[in-house]
């Protein structure tokens, strides 16, 4: 059975971990992966894309943040 993953994507250390209790209280997923910015996540998606298991079942995705916004992430 798949484990379910989510991957968490803001800028925001505060949102990240109210939204991580939140997931966690209600039993949303399995295993929560936090990321502060969009490139790592990229990254992360990127080395993983070969692998199903490893792909996140949602992302919750910050559309405003530095360098690289939510905008240019989903491009």
């Amino acid at each position: 059975m798949k484990t379910k993953k989510i991957y968490i994507i803001d800028d925001d250390k505060l949102t990240v971990k109210l939204m991580t209790m939140l997931i966690k209280k209600n039993q949303f997923c399995d295993e929560i992966y936090s990321f502060f910015s969009a490139q790592s996540a990229l990254e992360e998606l990127k080395i993983n894309s070969d692998d199903s298991d490893k792909i996140p079942d949602a992302i919750l995705l910050d559309l405003n943040m530095p360098i690289m916004d939510g905008w240019q992430f989903m491009d």
